[in-house]
Parts: structure tokens; C-alpha cells; sequence
């Protein structure tokens, strides 16, 4: 029988999920990843693009954090759009306008010139003119948030990562996020911590402290090493 796509989605998901705490220079398959499943949402996309784009969505609706939106962009998403960018192009821009967990998985995908427009109007590709730099909040509830409920709280202009924990009564979140300078990345990592308190104001959190700004990779490979981050 086959899978519903929100089955597939979710088995997806879940399979890449296998490489999470790996060195980035192990590349080596994860054991138990599943090479058949893999290539099936590949074929999915490649044959049938409407098919794709529902599961696509479906995917990132199911996204946990920010690492599965980047899951996303840069396999099924990015497959998608290298082959029918022109077909979807409209698309694109649509969900991009409405939707920030597509915003944040195109930010990851490589902008083929179908979609270059939509990339560089939403400034979702600031490597020449910023670097990244990250802010940590740590935060206690009312009401425990569940980590898609921060995630969505977290999605805002600027942002390309974070991670976030369950620390006792405390949820410890991190944002990492583009800005050009330590007074630029002052100003943003502000906003970025008011609207994700505002947005978890149901939840009843109040800050109790912080860490930040700083620089987020001390690597030379941006994006690639491991964010260095202070405790907070």
C-alpha cells in the first residue's frame, strides 16, 4: 500500500534526522538511514512537481526547527526548483510572501535564476555585505511552549539557524542571524528577542537572562563548523 505524502513526509523527516550530531566531516551514511525512501521522495519531485510541491509543504509543515527547514531547502525543495523553478516561479514568491517556514528553507536553497528575484528582494542571501552572529534567551513559562510553537516564534527576518532546549523549568532558545556589524547585530538580536517574547505571550515567559551578541561561527567554514555559543 502506499504511503499518504504526510506519511512520506513524516518518514523523511524522520530519516534525515539520522544525521543529527554527526561531525560535518563524517560522511558517511548514518546506520538505519534509508536509501530507498530517499530516493523515492527524489523521483517524487523530479516526476510529478505538483506532488512535490504538496509535499513539500507538508515537510515543512512538519518541521521541528530550524534544522529541518534547512533539511528541506537544500534536498526536496532545492530538487524541486532546479528542475521547474520557471514552472513554479509564481509559486515561489506566493509562499515566500505568506509563509516564514518557507522563507527560511528557500533561504538554504542555491537561488537559480528562476527564483534569484524572489531571493534577493527578501535579502535571504546576505553573505557579501554580513556575517552571522547569534543571540541566546533563556526563558521560563506559564505554560511549557512546545519546541514548533518556538520555532514559529523564532522565524523572523534575518534569521539562518538556532537551536533550542528544555532545561529544566527554563527553555534555553538560540538565534542565529545575519547583521553587519556588532552595532547592527545589537539592533537585531533586540528585535529578534522582543518578537519571540511577544509571540509567546500566551505562554506566559518572562526573560531570565541572556547571551549576546556574538559571533557565531569561529570556524573558518560559516555554516559548516559547529556554532560556537556562550552558555546562557
Amino acid at each position: 500500500m502506499a504511503r499518504s505524502l504526510e506519511d512520506l513526509a513524516a518518514a523523511w523527516l524522520a530519516n534525515e534526522r539520522l544525521y543529527s550530531g554527526r561531525d560535518p566531516d563524517d560522511h558517511s551514511l548514518p546506520e538505519r538511514y534509508d536509501l530507498t525512501l530517499a530516493g523515492d521522495v527524489d523521483d517524487l519531485v523530479l516526476d510529478d512537481p505538483h506532488r512535490g510541491v504538496e509535499l513539500v509543504e507538508k515537510m515543512l509543515h512538519l518541521a521541528e526547527d530550524e534544522t529541518d527547514l534547512k533539511r528541506v531547502g537544500i534536498g526536496p525543495l532545492e530538487n524541486l526548483l532546479r528542475h521547474q523553478g520557471e514552472e513554479l516561479a509564481s509559486w515561489v514568491s506566493d509562499k515566500a510572501d505568506a509563509s516564514a517556514r518557507f522563507r527560511f528553507a528557500l533561504g538554504s536553497c542555491w537561488p537559480f535564476d528562476p527564483i534569484r528575484q524572489v531571493v534577493d528582494r527578501l535579502g535571504l542571501h546576505k553573505g557579501e555585505t554580513h556575517t552571522y552572529w547569534t543571540v541566546g534567551i533563556r526563558v521560563r513559562c506559564g505554560r511549557e511552549a512546545s519546541a514548533s510553537e518556538v520555532l514559529d516564534a523564532k522565524l523572523q527576518p534575518d534569521l539562518v539557524g538556532g537551536q533550542f532546549q528544555q532545561d529544566g523549568r527554563d527553555q534555553v532558545t538560540y538565534m542565529d542571524y545575519w547583521a553587519r556589524d556588532h552595532i547592527d547585530a545589537e539592533r537585531v538580536g533586540e528585535r529578534l528577542i522582543r518578537t519571540l517574547l511577544k509571540r509567546l505571550g500566551a505562554h506566559g515567559c518572562t526573560e531570565v537572562s541572556r547571551t549576546g551578541p556574538e559571533r557565531t561561527w569561529s570556524g573558518t567554514r560559516p555554516g559548516i563548523d559547529r556554532p560556537a555559543r556562550t552558555p546562557v
